[in-house]
């Protein structure tokens, strides 16, 4: 991100709508770290899951999940990151055995 920019969750969600995931992962990651929340977190989630990041976002996600168990928009990213993760290839690979699991 260019230092020109001031570093708003409102830039973070405009690089992350516009594709740009590697940039928007980077912001929203630091906005977590001077204000975590749901929104900041599981944006952050869904930019790593479309950089293919897929273990740090589950690391991330379920971090989350530990602050916020009952938020919606948590379990609903936790659940993108694991069909992501074991669901999506294992239906790739006719895997049965890895979608079941």
């Amino acid at each position: 991100m260019s230092d020109q920019i001031p570093l708003t969750v409102e830039t973070a969600e405009a690089l992350r709508k516009k594709g740009d995931y590697k940039a928007a992962a980077q912001a929203f990651e630091q906005l977590w770290q001077k204000m975590p929340s749901t929104f900041v977190g599981t944006k952050w989630v869904y930019c790593l899951r479309k950089l293919g990041a897929l273990i740090k976002a589950e690391q991330v996600i379920r971090e989350l999940l530990k602050k916020y168990p009952n938020d919606k928009y948590v379990i609903s990213e936790l659940g993108w990151v694991l069909y992501d993760k074991e669901i999506k290839p294992g239906i790739e690979e006719n895997d049965l055995g890895k979608v079941l699991h």
